[in-house]
C-alpha cells in the first residue's frame, strides 16, 4: 500500500504545475485550482478461478489529484461499452457507483470480485471509467482502468 501511494504522489508532482503559472495545461497536469479524479492502476489482469476455488478480489483505487479534500464526495464511476465481461457471470462490483470519498481522504478502492467462470475460452475485458462530479473533472488518460481477465487454462 505504501509503494502504491508514494507511486501515485510521484505521479502528482510529476505532471503538476505551479498554480501561478498562465500557460496552459499539458495533458495530464494540475493547474491551479483545477482537481481531478483518476483510477490507479490504469490496467491490471486477473485470472477467473476454476470452478470450486475460491473468488479472488482485486481493487483499483480512486485518486483525488488534489491540494485537498475539503468534504465528502461522492464520485460516480460507470462501466465503459467497450466491456466484454459481463457483470455476475465474470466479475462482481463490491463498491457500487458512486464511491464515497471522505474528507481529507485522497484514495478511495472499488473491489471487484473476479468469478468462478470456465465459459471464459481466452479472456474478457472490464473498462471501468470515473465520470468526476461538480468539484472534480476526470483526469484526462487516467479516467479508465482496463482489467483483462483470463480464464484459468490461459495463464501460463
Amino acid at each position: 500500500m505504501k509503494s502504491i501511494l508514494a507511486l501515485s504522489l510521484f505521479s502528482i508532482l510529476l505532471f503538476s504545475c505551479s498554480s501561478s503559472s498562465t500557460r496552459s495545461c499539458p495533458d495530464n497536469a494540475i493547474c491551479g485550482d483545477l482537481s481531478q479524479v483518476s483510477l490507479f492502476p490504469n490496467i491490471a489482469t486477473a485470472i477467473a478461478p476454476k470452478n470450486g476455488s475460491i473468488p479472488d478480489t482485486i481493487s483499483v483505487n480512486i485518486e483525488m489529484v488534489t491540494r485537498e479534500v475539503s468534504r465528502r464526495q461522492e464520485i460516480p464511476y460507470v462501466i465503459d461499452e467497450s466491456s466484454t465481461a459481463v457483470e455476475g457471470e465474470h466479475y462482481q462490483l463490491l463498491d457500487t457507483s458512486p464511491v464515497t470519498v471522505e474528507k481529507d481522504t485522497f484514495v478511495q478502492p472499488i473491489r471487484i470480485l473476479i468469478l468462478s467462470n470456465e465459459t471464459i475460452a481466452d479472456s474478457v475485458l472490464l473498462n471501468l471509467r470515473v465520470m468526476g462530479n461538480e468539484d472534480f473533472e476526470p483526469a484526462q488518460n487516467l479516467d479508465t482502468y482496463h482489467l483483462t481477465i483470463k480464464s484459468a487454462d490461459m495463464q501460463n
